[in-house]
């Protein structure tokens, strides 16, 4: 019974430990398919997947002992939001110099948004415009594009 635990939360962990999600989810825990498609022709394979698995839970293992336990899984988690901050960070620093001005981030994100939600330009957004942002968002994230 202690072994059938084990196992599954092992199973449970790598799949966290993978984002197993699937790749039109673009959301939290999507796989980077790039990343994923270590023979870089077009598609990924099961064994591809198995050995994206494997290096991530191998990579988490700090203790080398073939298992995940909470503290383990819980540093590869700050490891992974640590090095997602640092991308995005680095996409919005445009001026490089270590610091996010205000402008930087309106300009990456809010002004952005604002465009794409005020879809008749005429420099308002209205109830309908952000209802219609919203549905397309959730489409998106349902992978309907």
């Amino acid at each position: 019974m202690k072994t059938t635990l084990n196992l599954a939360l092992a199973g449970l962990a790598a799949a966290m430990m993978v984002g197993a999600a699937p790749a039109s989810a673009q959301g939290k825990g999507a796989m980077n398919f790039d990343r994923m498609d270590a023979g870089g022709d077009g598609f990924i394979t099961r064994a591809e997947i198995d050995a994206s698995a494997a290096e991530r839970f191998a990579r988490a293992d700090t203790n080398g002992d073939g298992g995940l336990d909470a503290d383990e899984i819980r540093a590869a988690r700050e490891a992974r939001r640590k090095a997602r901050a640092e991308r995005v960070f680095a996409r919005l620093d445009v001026n490089g110099d270590g610091l996010l001005q205000a402008e930087e981030v309106a300009r990456r994100g809010n002004g952005r948004f604002f465009d794409r939600a005020d879809a008749d330009s005429d420099g308002r957004i209205s109830k309908a415009e952000a209802e219609a942002m919203r549905a397309k968002r959730r489409s998106r994230a349902a992978g309907a594009d």
